[in-house]
């Protein structure tokens, strides 16, 4: 999670066009994380970082085209709410991507299970330490893999949150107002300033 709040907070912004360029680089930016934060218990092939890179990038491409595709056609909605989706997109895009990314690099976890520890106090873990005792491994928990990579994927989503939903609902909003339509000149930097 170390490069997630820079990963999520610049990188997402320039995914507004929706550039496939920009999507690789995102995805890119995904692989690093969970490969560098995965449960090392459980090894990770190159093979299935790769598949898991390529299958994040279709996915995240084909949400995003799709959604284009179909939203700006969808007849029961009025314009406004057509436009709120339409901003939307990108993080459907990103969000079902970075799940989707998580789950294709810690599958093995889910399989294999990860090693589970006893919960220690303050005082027993310090003592340890001074000893040079290691933790022991209780075992290996599917359980314990499948909860930890389903809120790691929900994490995904939700770092992605403020950045890619607040802003959108705000500018339109704003878009809205008398302030902006006196000040046309303003849409283009409130657009690519948040």
């Amino acid at each position: 999670m170390s490069a997630s709040l820079p990963g999520n907070r610049t990188l997402p912004v320039s995914q507004y066009d929706l550039n496939t360029y920009w999507g690789r680089v995102k995805q890119s930016a995904e692989i690093a994380d969970p490969s560098a934060n995965a449960n090392k218990s459980t090894p990770l092939a190159t093979s299935t970082i790769v598949k898991s890179y390529f299958l994040a990038v279709s996915a995240s491409c084909s949400v995003a085209l799709g959604l284009n595709a179909i939203v700006p056609r969808l007849k029961r909605f009025s314009p406004s709410t057509i436009t709120v989706l339409t901003r939307l997109i990108p993080f459907a895009a990103v969000a079902s991507a970075g799940a989707l990314n998580v789950f294709l690099m810690r599958g093995e976890e889910i399989k294999r299970g990860i090693e589970i520890f006893p919960v220690l106090g303050k005082e027993e873990m310090l003592q340890r330490e001074k000893d040079g005792k290691e933790i022991e491994s209780l075992g290996k928990s599917k359980r314990a893999a499948t909860l930890a990579v389903g809120e790691t994927a929900l994490s995904r989503v939700f770092n992605a949150t403020p950045i890619m939903v607040l802003p959108p609902l705000v500018l339109v909003q704003m878009q809205r107002t008398d302030w902006l339509r006196q000040r046309p000149r303003m849409v283009l930097p409130l657009n690519l300033g948040p």
